[in-house]
């Protein structure tokens, strides 16, 4: 028997990101956006009968309302009505706001049969799936998370799937790596013999560490702010056959997003439509140019102004402004995913992005 898991994270669904302006989630760009690529992943898995699991920071701190908290209930009734499995960790915006979030999410889970997350009063959660075991440890501090794991092992048996919602030290972010967090090689050796797969969320860049177990970063399915500049946003689908093997399927890329890009303003901007474009200035007259952008289909623009020789410090998360955007995305890739099958359709989509 042959079965396909969805993984995806951080959907971070809420109305009140960094550069919202408009208190109604109907109104507001930024949610719409976030919803629109939660809905893609729930159609997905509908129409291919997945097993949906979620890597965690469902929703975005403690800033969910009741009319945001209604839109958000009709993807899972959707889920529930086609008797989809949907497993939801409980991320680090869910767990540090013990008082709000994870009681709206008991509430879902205990609302629609299909929908299952973690007692958040228990250390970590094991779930079984037609025998294929899915263990979930919530967002810790990296010590706390060290112990929970070791509990964690000790209780697994058979072969299962490990989700967890932390760093990870090493990760490629864009260009840069991460400087703090768990060791990945110390991660997998811990848990190769009990494990066939780890899914992490936490991390906004999508990424594959291949081991014994691989480690599955699904990345965030929307945009929030200019940390996840150029940042193409997807979510992984694995098949898993009968001896709870994985391999890899299919990438599948979100559609229609809000795209942060940064530009010096002498920089030919190829394609403004649903970007929020930063513009780095030396004094000079933008005006008719911020027009422009926004008339070309542009969500926003900032403006940055910088002195004659100051150093503009740039983002972390973003590709050097000299570089090519397939020159950073082949960098990106590269060792990442072989199949060139799923690599060309993601160049293919981020062209259309960036260049029109």
């Amino acid at each position: 028997m042959f079965k396909d898991f969805l993984f995806c994270s951080d959907w971070h669904l809420s109305n009140k990101y960094p550069y919202s302006s408009v208190p109604h989630p109907y109104k507001d760009r930024f949610f719409l956006a976030a919803y629109s690529a939660a809905k893609q992943v729930v159609d997905y898995a509908i129409e291919n009968n997945c097993v949906l699991i979620h890597g965690g920071d469902l929703l975005d701190k403690e800033k969910i309302s009741s009319p945001e908290y209604a839109i958000v209930k009709s993807l899972f009734s959707k889920l529930n009505r086609n008797k989809i499995d949907t497993y939801i960790n409980l991320g680090n915006h869910e767990i540090e706001y013990l008082s709000g979030i994870p009681s709206i999410m008991r509430s879902i889970s205990n609302a629609y049969q299909f929908i299952n997350t973690p007692d958040p009063k228990k250390r970590y959660t094991i779930f079984n799936y037609e025998g294929v075991n899915i263990c979930m440890i919530p967002y810790y501090i990296e010590g706390v998370f060290n112990e929970v794991l070791l509990e964690a092992c000790k209780e697994i048996k058979d072969s299962a799937i490990l989700v967890i919602h932390q760093n990870i030290k090493g990760i490629q972010l864009g260009k840069t790596k991460l400087m703090e967090g768990l060791n990945q090689k110390e991660l997998m050796y811990k848990v190769k013999d009990k494990f066939k797969l780890i899914i992490n969320g936490h991390l906004h860049f999508a990424n594959i560490i291949k081991g014994i177990p691989s480690i599955v970063i699904p990345g965030s399915t929307c945009s929030v702010d200019f940390k996840d500049l150029n940042s193409i946003k997807s979510f992984y689908v694995y098949r898993c056959d009968e001896n709870c093997n994985f391999t890899l399927k299919d990438v599948v890329p979100i559609k229609d997003q809000i795209y942060f890009k940064e530009y010096y303003i002498s920089d030919k901007i190829a394609n403004a439509k649903n970007s929020f474009i930063k513009l780095y200035t030396h004094g000079e007259d933008y005006s008719n140019l911020e027009k422009e952008l926004l008339n070309d289909g542009a969500v926003a623009v900032q403006i940055e102004e910088i002195q004659d020789n100051a150093k503009v410090d740039l983002s972390d998360y973003a590709r050097p402004l000299e570089m090519s955007i397939n020159d950073w995305l082949k960098i990106w890739l590269e060792d990442k995913i072989d199949d060139e099958e799923i690599i060309n359709p993601l160049m293919k989509l981020n062209e259309e992005i960036f260049n029109g």
